[in-house]
């Protein structure tokens, strides 16, 4: 009981490893209001989150031909595409730094191997779905 009524008491809700995490961070006889538990929470979220990490071209493409690629239908032509004409350009690059110039030159690219615009189109568009 606080001040005659039933004591209120804060929870936040995170997630910590992708589970819903409910943490009792104190109840309103002890001092609590909605604002702390909101800076709480913020402190929280803040040492809980764990660090992105920073991956290449190459590392992301494997990522996604294992986790998207492997149902569609052209996931071998995916592949070979990926080995041989897009890997040699960004495979190097760090996931973050490749922009749209970098895609302009893999297009030129292909279009000084003679490849058929319908083959530039998919392997462009395989790039931007990686």
């Amino acid at each position: 009981m606080f001040q005659g009524r039933p004591d209120k008491y804060w929870y936040v809700v995170y997630r910590s490893n992708r589970r819903a995490v409910w943490e009792n961070v104190g109840e309103s006889s002890l001092g609590r209001d909605v604002f702390k538990a909101s800076e709480i929470r913020v402190d929280r979220l803040v040492t809980k989150t764990k660090e992105a990490t920073v991956i290449t071209f190459d590392q992301a493409f494997d990522i996604a031909y294992k986790r998207h690629f492997i149902n569609n239908l052209c996931r071998n032509s995916y592949k070979s595409y990926h080995t041989n004409h897009s890997s040699p350009i960004l495979g190097a690059k760090l996931s973050p730094d490749i922009n749209n110039i970098d895609i302009e030159v893999l297009g030129d690219h292909l279009v000084s191997l003679n490849r058929a615009p319908a083959t530039i189109k998919l392997i462009v568009g395989m790039v931007s779905e990686v």
